[in-house]
């Protein structure tokens, strides 16, 4: 016998509730879990014991490393390339820089002509 309210399908003979999202058929008991963000186990461990509890690591030896070889004639181009992109990328900022102070210098200009615009207009309204 199924009674059915308010979106949960209750089962009278068993109990079982199923939620939405469920699946209908499923052999799964109904969990007894909160679901919710896990709090951290608090234990009475102080940092002497976690020491020794740690598993002790190796030494590790120094180990040569093959490197490539690589002439200077190589290592000083990429160097001169490297310093011919950071100019270029200075200068295309300074550009940027330039044309927005302008940008900025032109609107700050506009801002005093309108306020002057209305100082004017104020002082005529007054005067009338």
């Amino acid at each position: 016998m199924d009674v059915r309210c308010s979106a949960l399908a209750v089962t009278a003979a068993t109990a079982v509730v199923r939620r939405p999202l469920q699946p209908r058929e499923t052999n799964v008991a109904p969990s007894t879990v909160v679901v919710g963000k896990a709090t951290e186990l608090k234990t009475n461990i102080t940092a002497r014991e976690r020491r020794r509890r740690r598993p002790v690591k190796p030494r590790v030896l120094a180990v040569a490393v093959e490197t490539a070889k690589v002439s200077l004639a190589e290592v000083l181009e990429k160097a001169r390339e490297r310093r011919g992109w950071l100019r270029a990328s200075r200068e295309r900022t300074e550009c940027e820089l330039e044309e927005r102070a302008a940008a900025l210098d032109r609107e700050a200009a506009e801002w005093e002509r309108r306020a002057d615009e209305q100082r004017r207009f104020v002082e005529l309204c007054r005067s009338f």
